[in-house]
């Protein structure tokens, strides 16, 4: 049986001599694994079809419930994130973090086209990569049910002024006057800075990507909180954090 899909590869592992096992992200059915058989073979034709993050057409041949890749039809590569470290950590934890919600077979059509608007934003532009992944995780975990809330006070509904408090039981920020013992201060910097990427489109268009003129510990700080979100919230642990946190 013949199948076609939209995918990415978010994962690719040496397999027998010559052969790759591809981990696909599809539009039309979540995560697939696929063999790319003689991708290590310096004359294959499809090699390029095993590198991460390629983006392409993925013709497969299913038998006796194993799948072959046939032939692709490259839609982007995603080449430059491969030449920058801080991209490919940015990438590698986009990818963990798709592989950490979902299964085989269960589609997201809004979780997908968020990734390849990510990817494409982080090969494309010269934006600080530790904030792409931020506005990243707040609309990944909003589309996984996860979603946190940062626009304003949960409690009372107003703006949040000079100090900000948050709760990782429900995901949320309070005011001063609102913040009970559960919630904890953080930085207000930090939630301006989440609070402004929460606004982002999750097609990552319009964006006046220059207003973003925080020093870099404020993208670190953001990223811990989420990363410590993840964890807690979600159970998901996501390994490429450590290049950019600790």
């Amino acid at each position: 049986m013949e199948e076609k899909y939209n995918a990415i590869v978010i994962r690719s592992t040496n397999y027998k001599e010559n052969d790759k096992m591809l981990n696909l992200f599809t539009l039309e059915n979540g995560l697939v694994s696929a063999c790319l058989r003689g991708a290590k073979k310096a004359n294959s034709k499809l090699g390029w079809a095993g590198e991460l993050f390629c983006f392409g057409e993925y013709v497969l041949i299913e038998k006796d419930g194993r799948r072959t890749v046939k032939e692709v039809n490259q839609i982007d590569s995603f080449y430059s994130i491969r030449l920058d470290a801080d991209k490919l950590y940015a990438s590698s934890a986009i990818a963990q973090f798709v592989s950490s919600f979902l299964l085989d077979g269960i589609k997201s059509y809004k979780l997908f086209l968020l990734v390849v608007n990510a990817l494409k934003t982080l090969s494309q532009t010269n934006v600080d990569p530790k904030l792409i992944l931020i506005c990243f995780y707040l609309k990944g975990m909003e589309f996984q049910g996860y979603g946190l809330n940062f626009l304003k006070c949960c409690n009372c509904g107003e703006q949040i002024e000079n100090r900000a408090f948050f709760s990782f039981s429900n995901g949320s920020a309070y005011c001063v006057n609102c913040a009970d013992q559960f919630a904890t201060e953080i930085r207000f910097s930090t939630y301006s800075l989440l609070k402004k990427c929460a606004r982002i489109s999750d097609d990552f268009s319009g964006v006046d990507w220059e207003s973003f003129n925080e020093d870099e510990s404020v993208f670190i700080n953001g990223l811990r909180l989420l990363d410590f979100a993840l964890k807690q919230n979600c159970d998901v642990t996501i390994k490429s954090h450590k290049f950019f946190i600790e």
